[in-house]
């Protein structure tokens, strides 16, 4: 199975992905998370990315994305200062492309109703024998590292989280 997470940077795509990973755990003995689809592994691969790549879009069993209200990304994107970052232009462009089969989810519903995203999520992969309630308390224990690290497990960086 190959997941992509591919939603617009700051958008709640880390939460998103850290609720499909805690959901797929409970199925698979290994869960991959990479950020390069050349790195997909057998059984089971999530790819968090955020440009659109056309041979994991074809790959993917399931193609999970999020958006944010623009002028929030770019607050946020300014309390995060990580790295150098596409135009608007481009991270909508490749949303759009993402977008044409996915199961999307809005940074608010993400935010203010994880729950929800996690039956969301825990429909369409057709798993009714995992309880929505074990995934939330799980997602809402997972915090950020230590200041200047990075948690390869959970995608986080030590500031990921800015604020809603």
């Amino acid at each position: 199975m190959i997941v992509s997470i591919s939603g617009i940077k700051r958008s709640g795509s880390t939460a998103q992905f850290n609720m499909v990973r805690l959901i797929l755990e409970k199925k698979f003995d290994e869960v991959h998370v990479t950020g390069r689809p050349r790195d997909i592994k057998q059984p089971c691969t999530i790819v968090k990315i955020h440009t659109f790549d056309q041979t994991l879009y074809r790959q993917a069993s399931y193609i999970f994305t999020t958006d944010r209200d623009r002028k929030e990304v770019r607050a946020s994107l300014q309390r995060f200062k990580r790295g150098e970052v596409k135009s608007m232009k481009k991270m909508n462009e490749h949303l759009r492309k993402w977008k044409t089969r996915s199961t999307h989810m809005s940074f608010t519903n993400i935010a203010n109703n994880p729950k929800l995203c996690i039956e969301i999520i825990l429909r369409k992969f057709g798993y009714t024998d995992i309880d929505p309630d074990e995934i939330l308390q799980e997602f809402l224990a997972i915090k950020p590292p230590q200041e200047g690290e990075y948690d390869p497990k959970t995608m986080l960086f030590d500031n990921h989280i800015t604020s809603k």
